[in-house]
Parts: C-alpha cells; sequence; structure tokens
C-alpha cells in the first residue's frame, strides 16, 4: 500500500500561494479604486461648490468630507482591505475633489462678478467649463482660497489616507526593535 502524501503537500502549498495572491491588489483593482475615488471626488467636490453658492458660507469642512468619501471609495470599489495603493489613490483623488469644489465656487464668483458688470446677457452665456474661467483662476487663487483652507485640506488628505490602510499592518514598540530597524537602515 503506498501512500500518496507529495501531492497533498503540493495542494496546500498551491492553495497557500493562491490565498496571498488573492489578497495582493492587482493593477486592475488599484486602476478601478482610482476611477471610483475620482468620480467620487469630482462629485463630492461639486456638491460643496454648489453648497458654498448657495448658501454664500465657504463650508471649509466639506473638503474634509471629500477626504472621507474618497477613502471610503477607494476600498469599497475594490473590495479589499486596503493598503498603500489604495491610500495613494484615495489621497490624490481627494486633491482633485477640492480642487474641483474651488473651480466651481470660482466660477460662481466670476459669473457674478461678470453679471454685475455687464449684465445677465454676458453672464448667462458663460458656462462652468468656459476656457475664460480656466484661464482666470490661476490669477485669482486667493478668491476661493485661504489659510484656514490648509487645515480643511489637511485634515481631507489625512481620513483619504487612514480610511484604506490595511487594518492587519500595526506599528507597536514591541514590533519595532534595534535590529529591525539596523536591517533598513
Amino acid at each position: 500500500m503506498k501512500h500518496n502524501v507529495a501531492p497533498k503537500a503540493e495542494t496546500k502549498v498551491e492553495r497557500k500561494v493562491q490565498r496571498k495572491k488573492k489578497k495582493q491588489p492587482t493593477i486592475g483593482l488599484i486602476v478601478v479604486a482610482l476611477i471610483v475615488s475620482l468620480i467620487a471626488a469630482l462629485i463630492g467636490g461639486t456638491i460643496w461648490g454648489f453648497l458654498v453658492n448657495v448658501t454664500g458660507y465657504d463650508i471649509g469642512f466639506m473638503a474634509w468630507a471629500v477626504g472621507v468619501l474618497c477613502g471610503f471609495a477607494s476600498i469599497r470599489a475594490a473590495r479589499v482591505r486596503g493598503g498603500v495603493a489604495f491610500q495613494v489613490t484615495a489621497v490624490v483623488s481627494s486633491l482633485v475633489g477640492i480642487l474641483a469644489g474651488k473651480y466651481v465656487m470660482f466660477f460662481y464668483i466670476y459669473r457674478d462678478a461678470l453679471m454685475s458688470v455687464n449684465g445677465i446677457n454676458a453672464a448667462s452665456k458663460l458656462n462652468i467649463f468656459s476656457g475664460q474661467v480656466v484661464r482666470l483662476l490661476p490669477g485669482n487663487v486667493g478668491a476661493v482660497v485661504s489659510w484656514l483652507d490648509i487645515l480643511w485640506v489637511g485634515l481631507a488628505v489625512f481620513a483619504a489616507w487612514e480610511i484604506p490602510k490595511d487594518p492587519r499592518i500595526k506599528l507597536t514598540k514591541e514590533s519595532i526593535t534595534v535590529s529591525s530597524v539596523r536591517h533598513v537602515v
């Protein structure tokens, strides 16, 4: 009677490798996460810009909300636990969303100024994707950016970085030893 042990060991190793491959994010998952988080960022930033126009107040904490939205969108789109690739996609997307929100705010400020100077007819010809708005924004950033925005952008980036973090990776004093630090250096 022969006992064939090798195939079982081989299948165990194969299963282990397959499980490890499933946990690793692929380029496809990262691209999906980037696209979904960019869409979420653009929607969030646009809503923020519209809210500022409607209320007349620059609601700075909405920048933080865009960062939170991008963090969750990044990991939910890929259906994984998280990781550095998803953290980067969330941070980049949140910055794009914040820029989109500031752009929408500038559009409404410019449109209102154009209306008061040249009348409603000139302002009605202006649309949000107008090249005129794009050209004027860099020279007039001060109309939509304040020093307080640094706080909100910082919180947005922090949230976008922290939400998709892989919860299995934990750094503690015990996990960092002198020998592990020497290997890094």
